[in-house]
């Protein structure tokens, strides 16, 4: 996952392809923000420039139910167009949001 935090070397992974997947996370039982932070949110946006800068025709992103769920209502028929909970319990969930977002925005 480390790689995942590190700009050249994701250019240097997805240089050539024409599909990027992308599924790093860290440990969701692990609630530390540097570690959630860095992985989730500063990761994929080097997914994500490193995709746009080399002309990657598709990036197909997978999250986690985890971002939508409320804990309290189980989610049934889930999609995209659920909305988010109001407030967010543990880093990852929060990382995962606002990568969510960030995939959202630029693909």
């Amino acid at each position: 996952m480390e790689k995942f935090s590190r700009s050249t070397q994701m250019r240097q992974t997805c240089q050539g392809a024409e599909v990027v997947f992308h599924m790093a996370a860290p440990d969701s039982s692990i609630n530390n923000y540097e570690l959630h932070h860095s992985v989730n949110v500063n990761g994929t946006k080097n997914v994500i420039d490193a995709c746009v800068d080399l002309k990657v025709k598709r990036l197909i992103y997978t999250s986690s139910p985890s971002v939508v769920f409320d804990g309290v209502h189980g989610i049934i028929n889930g999609d995209e167009s659920l909305p988010y909970p109001a407030k967010c319990c543990t880093y990852f969930l929060w990382s995962h949001i606002d990568l969510n977002l960030q995939v959202m925005m630029n693909c």
